[in-house]
């Protein structure tokens, strides 16, 4: 299925819970048992040699499973296992949990909330501190906390309320707990406005959490390059220059990549230059971003494909697909066609999309420049599409490196049997892992970097038209 290699980014929704419960020892050896039949990269990153450290560092989980029946934490504790394989493509968050219903159990959640008496002292000294220590406030500056070094089972530090707006929180009160996973990588646990948990993951940049959800006091103001922006939008910059911006390659998104193209075709066969950017552009499905490809072919595109791991919970999640009103009826015959073959090899991995040259029949001469903007969210199918431009004589990457999420792909989701949490993970590996040619965790290096401070549209005009 060369022709129709899907490459999707599971997006799970969930609402925030209520003192939810699960068997979370129970939670956990299912997800252990779904990584290892079902995930394509297992066997790459849990080695023979490495199988009985690892089997140690999972007894350390299931054991502190068992100490908690709360979601919040069990989705924690899974998320920091999961960490381990250093995946993107892993996924794992709650399934529309039931949000608070009733005071009562707002007033227990209440009196449940843990309480840490806060020291002047300490929160005057933090504001000395370069790391994730520190005053921090909400994104509408409703809650301001200070972020402190507090070790318990489930986190390294605490964010502890100074002042809020709302009376449903009062200083003293633990908001935020965090676990550090790697440098500025977090599991946090947020506690929200009725003081319900939810467990999600946090990076910190050196001024914000999580994005921007919390800001630093004293830091500077984000120049937020790239976030945040319609799904597609193009402009004419000049009369040199055209520029066309996509933050999605998701099916929902695939009609109005298609349209742009066709009703811009004019302009795109008779201008020089085209600026493509896909800041924040985290993949979706390689069909999507197929109207580009005319415009940026000079010479033949090597491809090369992917096995999936043919489980039985693959090629039922895999048939799930059929159902999907976005997908193109050849990728479902594809699909069709690739769970018939993986029937014919349970358990082992099938070759499901051999190595492929895209050969088109004329190249156009316009635009003859094209600069790719990219950046750290640029990821999964996204990441694949700049592998085939990279090889184009007209294109040039700029910005920063792509995020490195694409050497096991294809992501299909299984729902937990007893507990609302839903899994995502890759079914997929590509062959360019065992020629030396993988990219996860290091991403697509761009042929010029652009620093953050700089307005990247600018510099692209000028890179075009010098």
């Amino acid at each position: 299925m060369a022709k129709y290699s899907l490459l999707f980014i599971l997006v799970v929704l969930g609402n925030h819970s209520i003192a939810q419960n699960c068997d979370c020892a129970s939670a956990f050896l299912f997800l252990k048992n779904q990584m290892e039949n079902n995930y394509s990269g297992y066997n790459d990153k849990v080695q023979p040699a490495k199988k009985k450290a690892f089997d140690s560092f999972t007894g350390k989980f299931i054991r502190k499973a068992k100490k908690t029946n709360k979601l919040h934490y069990c989705l924690g504790i899974q998320k920091e296992w999961l960490s381990f394989f250093k995946d993107g493509h892993i996924q794992i968050n709650e399934n529309n949990v039931p949000g608070i219903k009733d005071s009562i159990s707002l007033k227990k959640l209440i009196e449940e909330t843990e309480v840490i008496k806060l020291d002047p002292e300490k929160i005057n000294s933090v504001h000395k501190s370069g790391g994730i220590e520190g005053i921090y406030y909400s994104t509408d500056s409703t809650y301001k906390i200070v972020i402190v070094k507090n070790k318990s089972i489930y986190r390294d530090y605490a964010g502890i309320i100074i002042h809020s707006k709302t009376p449903l929180w009062k200083p003293g009160q633990v908001k935020l707990e965090l676990k550090e996973l790697a440098q500025n990588k977090f599991i946090g646990y947020a506690y929200y406005k009725d003081h319900s948990g939810r467990a999600a993951d946090y990076e910190f940049d050196g001024n914000t959490l999580n994005r921007g959800a919390w800001t630093k006091e004293g830091a500077p103001v984000s120049s937020n390059n790239g976030q945040n922006r319609p799904p597609i939008q193009a402009k004419k910059v000049n009369e040199k220059t055209f520029y066309i911006q996509i933050s999605s390659f998701d099916p929902w998104n695939a009609p109005a990549i298609d349209s742009v193209f066709k009703t811009h075709e004019n302009i795109l066969k008779s201008i020089p230059n085209l600026i493509l950017d896909l800041r924040g552009n985290a993949g979706g499905a390689d069909f999507a971003y197929a109207p580009i490809l005319p415009y940026l072919y000079t010479n033949p595109i090597h491809k090369i494909g992917v096995d999936v791991i043919a489980s039985e919970d693959n090629i039922n999640a895999w048939r799930a697909l059929l159902e999907e009103p976005d997908l193109p009826e050849s990728t479902k015959n594809a699909i069709v066609e690739m769970t018939e073959k993986m029937k014919l090899y349970p358990g082992q991995l099938v070759n499901i999309d051999p190595d492929d040259t895209t050969m088109l029949e004329k190249i156009e001469p316009f635009p003859k420049r094209i600069a790719i903007l990219t950046d750290g969210h640029c990821a999964s199918s996204t990441e694949q599409f700049l592998l085939s431009a990279r090889q184009s004589k007209k294109a040039i990457l700029m910005g920063q490196n792509s995020k490195g999420v694409l050497d096991y792909a294809n992501v299909r989701s299984v729902s937990f049997p007893d507990c609302p949490l839903i899994l995502g993970y890759a079914t997929t590996r590509s062959r360019r892992i065992d020629l030396g040619q993988g990219i996860d965790n290091k991403g697509i290096k761009p042929d010029r970097y652009l620093p953050v401070d700089k307005d990247w549209i600018t510099e692209a005009i000028k890179y075009l038209e010098e």
